[in-house]
């Protein structure tokens, strides 16, 4: 099997392979919920921990978010 690398420079190829693949828009403003995570830690990553992670507001640059969710827990 031949590999090869692709390496491809400039503004002007940039904007061409954009054009051809689409572009992507990227994800609208939203709330992340907060959840926990097992996070790998240690030696070779071998153990795991869990770990709380904060809401956190995506894409905070492109606005506040449009709407919200409520969610009722009984």
């Amino acid at each position: 099997m031949i590999q090869f690398t692709i390496k491809i420079c400039g503004r002007d190829l940039q904007s061409k392979y954009k054009e051809a693949l689409g572009e992507h828009a990227g994800p609208r403003p939203h709330w992340r919920r907060d959840h926990w995570r097992h996070q790998r830690h240690g030696m070779g990553l071998g153990l795991r921990k869990l770990v709380w992670i904060k809401p956190v507001l995506v894409a905070k640059d492109k606005g506040d978010p449009s709407q919200g969710h409520i969610y009722d827990l009984k």
